[in-house]
C-alpha cells in the first residue's frame, strides 16, 4: 500500500508513506508525503471514509514518532486542517480547509494516547526517519 496516491489537496498529491495505526487492516492514523512535506491523516469515519489531514513539521513528526507528544496534540498544535470526505475516486473527494479551532475534538484520539512502535516495520520507518531528521 505504501506509495499509493491517497489524496489531492490544493493541487498537491499525497502519497501513503507509513501506516501508524490500523483497524481491521484499514489505516486509521497514517502518514502521507506530498511535495517533500509530511501529512498526518486521521480517519474519523471508517464506513464513509472521512479524514482529518494536517501538515506536520519535521519536529512535530519527530515528537509524535518518539512519543514526546500525544497523537491528539500532533493535530491540535497545527493552525489548520483539511477535512476530506472520500468520493468514489480521488477526483471526487470533497476537501475543505478549516481553522484548527473549528475541529470537533471529539473526533481525535484521547489526550493521553501516544504513538508506540509495535512492529519491526514501524521501528525501521522511525530509524529511517531519524536518519533524515538528523542530517
Amino acid at each position: 500500500m505504501n506509495g499509493n496516491l491517497c489524496f489531492r489537496i490544493e493541487g498537491i498529491e499525497l502519497y501513503l508513506e507509513q501506516v501508524l495505526v490500523d483497524y481491521m487492516d484499514i489505516p486509521i492514523f497514517f502518514l502521507c508525503k506530498g511535495e517533500s512535506n509530511h501529512y498526518l491523516v486521521l480517519c474519523t469515519n471508517i464506513d464513509e471514509l472521512n479524514y482529518i489531514i494536517v501538515r506536520l513539521s519535521m519536529n512535530d513528526l519527530y515528537e509524535l514518532l518518539h512519543g514526546e507528544g500525544s497523537m491528539r496534540n500532533a493535530i491540535l498544535k497545527q493552525n489548520e486542517y483539511w477535512n476530506v470526505i472520500s468520493g468514489e475516486e480521488i477526483s471526487l473527494d470533497k476537501v475543505g480547509k478549516l481553522s484548527i479551532s473549528e475541529l470537533d475534538v471529539r473526533l481525535l484520539p484521547k489526550e493521553d494516547v501516544y504513538f508506540e512502535i509495535v512492529s519491526m516495520k514501524l521501528e525501521n520507518y522511525v530509524k529511517k526517519f531519524d536518519t533524515e531528521y538528523f542530517v
